[in-house]
């Protein structure tokens, strides 16, 4: 793993992010591929498999059970080679995943994994906030009540120079019983 921005760096959508290591994702591909070779030959031997067994079983040479057996056995050997080949094809699109892109626009607000660490899918390992309209919980003491809709300015993380509009769309009707705020 090897992060390509720092903290408050800002992205666009599109733009990399951080990089792994595609080593392990392309041994998983050409094993999976080999996979889908041997599937293959196994395949085809059925298939000529249940080619000759039919011949045989029209001369009576065969009975018909035993040709019902190879015929599920080529059967099987299909499914089974399909099955290969999606699975080859879900690790090749993985080798696609070695460079983690920004789906949005935004600032990199923390880095949660280290150069060098293993990470497994699905582990956040990059945390963005996106550009756009902002949703923000602030904490308010229990004497301060302001009505909905009050404006106010606040500033954003990495670009604290310049204070945006911000306006009360909700406030708790309880407060927290620990800090007594809403």
């Amino acid at each position: 793993m090897n992060a390509l921005l720092i903290t408050g760096q800002s992205v666009k959508r599109g733009q990399p992010l951080m990089r792994l290591d595609p080593a392990d994702l392309k041994l998983q591909a050409v094993a999976q591929q080999q996979a889908v070779d041997a599937a293959r030959a196994r395949a085809r031997k059925a298939i000529s498999d249940e080619a000759r067994y039919r011949g045989l079983v029209g001369a009576g040479a065969v009975s018909a059970s035993e040709y019902d057996q190879i015929k599920a056995a080529a059967d099987s050997a299909k499914a089974d080679l399909s099955a290969a080949q999606a699975q080859a094809n879900v690790a090749q699109n993985a080798t696609g995943y070695a460079v983690l892109l920004a789906d949005s626009d935004g600032v990199v607000m923390e880095t949660l994994a280290e150069p060098g660490q293993v990470v497994s899918a699905g582990q956040a390992v990059i945390r963005l906030a996106r550009a756009g309209q902002r949703e923000a919980l602030v904490q308010l003491p229990e004497t301060l009540r302001p009505a909905i809709g009050s404006e106010a300015l606040a500033t954003r993380y990495g670009d604290e120079t310049q204070p945006v509009a911000a306006k009360l769309r909700l406030l708790s009707d309880a407060a927290d019983a620990t800090t007594r705020t809403f």
